[in-house]
């Protein structure tokens, strides 16, 4: 007997004992199995199922094609057409429609958080397409008539159960802070100021990735988590789809940061009185990333932007499937992660330095079983994805920081001090005459202590060493004059120069000591014998 004949219309989306699929079917080929080596770290999978809508149980034609059996941690879907029959696949957890927003956080969120605490980077993610519950999944905060807000999501559950556990630690220090993101149309912006649009991505010096200009708010409670998320709510893109009347139009990202500062006993032999020290810290950071459903065009009914809008969704995860294609395969060296900003920010969520979980949003109804398969077998090459998260330990940075800040600043106050007290402890008279005086040659080669400065030297240098340039070869020169003449002439620059340098060569062996300088001028004097001769020879001839 065909197994698909005891099926009847229904519009159970669970597993009942009535209309499971017949325990003797045959197992389907493309079964899924874990890695071999289940010991290794790799991306956790579980798929939630969500129930059926109004209008999808008001229809007559509805045929049950999901089964799910959380027991078995197992899905099964029946292909109407296809040559095989049905297709069952293998997760790490299932949860039907009776799931509770506990169970998902219990079962997918929880192990995650309690290693982020630990100081391991952590990732929940969730995938499906649009109308899936994603959104449900992650941050539905419910407010009752009290204004009093009712924990439901995975990132409100987070953040209480991390503000826990701080409260009952008191041999560690708490710094919790959050920043909210989307990816808008290739386009990072900070829901928390958005002003500021366009952030770029960077890259570590220990190769971690991170958002440049992102706003990091300090939170201390759960109340103040469930503000900026609500106020990050108010400024995300969502439009009316015929899929979903609040779908969401970009990839929203929620980023904790938990710093965890660890202690140590300077006097172990007594515990009370012992002055504690700190080793360092360990960081931690969350990522809960909300996924934009990808659509069908011809189902959402997306016209004019939201059309560009969808087209821009769908070639984000199109370029986040191939980077979970290529590291599910050994054999594949290059990851496209740069294909899309939404991939090279989870870089280190696929198979980086951080644990990673997936859930999987699919629709039991007929209408979507397309979707519903390429979700599943997304979360099955996910599971192939390995990870190799370590401990983030850091010195105390934000301690050091400050102390260099402090040291910088009081520097500064210093020398500003100093430099005040200098100018008002300077002769106004003396320094204008200092100025008015500045036909001198050594006027200016004295710096504030004292000592003769190496450009003031090398210019005395560069003066004294050079002859006297008359203008023509000295072989060339004719003299036209009488002998008085020459005599006068060779005697008033033989003066001129001669104590021009005899006063140079006083002042810098007085000043600096310099002997470099005295033998210059020595030098200068030797040449100025030879200008002697010189003169003589003519008046001779």
């Amino acid at each position: 007997m065909n197994p698909g004949q005891c099926f009847k219309r229904s519009i159970i989306h669970g597993a009942p004992p009535s209309d499971k699929p017949p325990p003797d079917m045959p197992p389907s080929p493309h079964k899924s199995h874990f890695l071999q080596n289940s010991d290794n770290e790799r991306v956790k999978v579980t798929v939630r199922s969500r129930p059926l809508t109004k209008a999808e149980e008001s229809r007559e034609d509805v045929i049950p094609v999901v089964f799910v059996n959380p027991d078995k941690s197992t899905v099964t879907v029946r292909r109407k057409g296809s040559f095989v029959d049905y297709t069952e696949f293998k997760f790490d957890a299932v949860l039907g429609a009776s799931a509770t927003q506990a169970d998902v956080y219990a079962v997918a969120a929880q192990p995650i958080v309690l290693d982020v605490l630990e100081g391991y980077n952590g990732t929940i993610m969730a995938y499906g397409q649009t109308g899936a519950g994603k959104t449900y999944t992650l941050a539905d905060v419910v407010i009752n008539d009290a204004i009093q807000s009712r924990v439901e999501g995975i990132i409100p559950r987070s953040a209480a159960n991390i503000f826990e556990y701080a409260s009952n630690d008191k041999n560690h220090e708490y710094h919790i802070s959050m920043s909210y993101i989307q990816i808008y149309m290739e386009t990072i912006q900070d829901l928390l100021n958005p002003e500021t649009t366009n952030l770029q991505i960077r890259e570590a010096e220990d190769g971690g990735i991170f958002i440049a200009g992102v706003h990091e708010i300090e939170v201390k409670s759960l109340e103040d988590v469930v503000t900026l998320l609500m106020l990050g709510d108010c400024n995300r893109q969502c439009a009316f789809t015929k899929l979903n009347a609040h779908s969401s139009r970009s990839h929203a990202i929620v980023i904790i940061t938990v710093e965890k500062k660890t202690f140590s006993l300077l006097d172990s032999t007594n515990s009370s009185e012992g002055r504690r020290i700190s080793k360092g810290i360990l960081v931690g950071k969350l990522f809960l990333v909300d996924l934009a459903g990808s659509e069908r065009l011809k189902k959402s009914g997306s016209e004019g932007l939201r059309a560009v809008e969808a087209m821009s969704v769908n070639m984000s995860l199109t370029a986040l499937g191939k980077c979970i294609s290529a590291r599910a395969d050994p054999s594949i060296t290059h990851v496209p992660f740069r294909d899309s900003k939404l991939t090279r920010l989870l870089q280190e969520s696929l198979g980086g330095n951080t644990k990673t979980s997936l859930i999987i949003n699919i629709a039991p109804c007929c209408d979507h079983i397309q979707e519903t398969l390429s979700s599943l077998k997304f979360g099955i090459r996910a599971m192939k994805v390995g990870s190799r998260a370590i401990l983030n330990f850091e010195e105390e940075f934000r301690v050091l920081n400050r102390h260099l800040q402090e040291n910088t600043q009081s520097k500064d106050k210093q020398a500003g001090n100093d430099t005040k007290s200098h100018n008002q402890g300077v002769n106004p008279e003396s320094h204008i005459d200092a100025q008015t005086n500045s036909g001198s040659k050594c006027s200016n080669i004295l710096d504030h202590k004292g000592k003769v400065s190496r450009r003031a030297e090398r210019n005395i240098l560069k003066k004294s060493t050079k002859e006297p340039d008359f203008g023509q070869d000295s072989k060339d020169v004719s003299v036209n004059c009488g002998e008085e003449e020459i005599r006068e002439l060779q005697r008033a620059y033989k003066k001129h120069y001669v104590d021009e340098l005899q006063n140079e060569k006083q002042k810098v062996e007085v000043v600096a000591g310099s002997q470099l300088m005295a033998n210059s001028a020595a030098k200068v004097l030797k040449s100025l014998s030879v200008l002697d001769e010189f003169f003589t020879k003519k008046c001779e001839t």
